[in-house]
């Protein structure tokens, strides 16, 4: 299936071309060659409106009443895009059924976001809990160290997604997307025109309106749909993305590498610091040196420096403190005690070019500065601070 979710039906069109049936849309075309467009049948194309359909009478989208549109059945008939308990779509697009988004089909109604070209595949990013980024129009070259929804143009667009980032693209012709570290590295999957690759925290969803080129560190290779043995297929470098994926088979080209750094595989940020002292580490310091220490971050002091060393700041964020760290770097951590996940740490970054963020926890605020452009640019929610100074540069409890 061709996904266009973004998209009315009005801007699809579907027509045959010199090479095969061409699937026109707002940001270019798809063509699948070798396939006439009488071949292509209605449920292999979806839109913001729902599968698309020319057919004026008995279409997929109604109860047989004859009624030319969507819009006159969504009263809770019992139709294909439910599970054929009266409920109509927009109530059950959840539950298990052939035409729910990204669904296996098993019987699971927790499956929606189940992979059928790979069953082990990551689950699907929640679009919803990404940064929304809109291009300008103009070829560019965007790199990603943060999670990002990024609505490309027709433009031709480079997206390097950064270790640790979740970015998901709707890529057209002559649009890259670059990743850290070899194919190997990857698992690779797929769902409808959906090409998915994923290495530990980093993952990249490229939607395919075009053939758009995925490159890593050992080359770059042409991600396209394709005719497959179930109407259409996703490809990588001429191999089909299905249970039974080769990445051995796949073509690169070592020219078209990527640019993007692999993960550094060394002692990530915050693992050289002491034990904490409730693990039986040194109590906390008022003052950092070139030694590792715990320092106390609830101090009455406008700035704390680690001076050296990698050093832990222990902050408690149920007393009110607001202190500035001007030395923080890759080997030290923020703890923060009292609070229970990642997501309570509030992060601001105002200015992406002045080397200074600001924390929040409780009643903790923590201004780090002096951090460098480049990671500053890259830090605009706590887990893109942790993929600017590692893993461990956030700690909680």
């Amino acid at each position: 299936m061709l996904i266009f979710d973004d998209q009315p039906a009005s801007a699809v069109t579907l027509a045959d071309g010199d090479t095969g049936a061409a699937v026109t849309h707002a940001g270019g075309s798809v063509v699948l060659d070798g396939v006439s467009a009488s071949a292509v049948p209605a449920s292999a194309i979806r839109t913001e409106d729902g599968v698309r359909d020319e057919r004026d009478d008995d279409d997929r989208f109604d109860d047989d009443s004859g009624a030319d549109d969507r819009d006159s059945d969504d009263d809770d008939r019992d139709d294909r895009f439910d599970d054929d308990d009266g409920q109509d779509r927009e109530t059950d697009r959840d539950r298990d059924d052939a035409r729910d988004r990204d669904d296996a089909g098993s019987g699971d109604p927790d499956d929606a976001n189940s992979n059928p070209g790979t069953p082990d595949g990551p689950p699907a990013p929640d679009v919803g809990e990404l940064n929304v980024l809109t291009l300008t129009g103009q070829p560019q070259t965007l790199s990603l160290g943060f999670d990002a929804d990024v609505r490309g143009t027709s433009a031709a667009e480079t997206v390097q997604v950064q270790p640790g980032a979740t970015v998901t693209f709707g890529g057209g012709a002559g649009d890259a997307v670059e990743l850290g570290g070899s194919l190997a590295d990857f698992n690779v999957a797929a769902s409808g025109n959906t090409l998915t690759l994923s290495n530990g925290g980093t993952q990249a969803q490229i939607a395919l309106n075009g053939e758009v080129t995925v490159a890593f560190a050992d080359g770059g290779a042409t991600a396209s749909v394709v005719p497959g043995k179930a109407g259409f297929a996703v490809a990588l470098g001429g191999e089909t993305v299905d249970g039974s994926f080769d990445p051995g088979g796949v073509q690169l080209d070592p020219a078209l590498a990527s640019d993007v750094a692999a993960p550094d595989p060394g002692t990530p940020s915050g693992q050289g610091v002491p034990a904490l002292p409730s693990e039986g580490g040194p109590a906390p310091v008022a003052v950092g040196t070139a030694a590792s220490e715990n320092i106390d971050g609830n101090q009455a002091v406008d700035t704390l420096s680690g001076a050296g060393g990698a050093d832990r700041f222990i902050f408690d964020t149920g007393s009110s403190s607001t202190v500035t760290i001007d030395d923080f770097a890759e080997d030290d951590q923020l703890f923060f005690q009292g609070i229970d996940q990642l997501g309570d740490i509030g992060v601001r970054n105002d200015d992406l070019t002045d080397g200074s963020v600001t924390l929040t926890a409780g009643e903790v605020t923590v201004t780090a500065t002096n951090l460098g452009a480049d990671a500053d640019s890259q830090i605009f929610n706590a887990s893109a601070f942790e993929s600017a100074f590692g893993a461990d540069a956030l700690g909680f409890a």
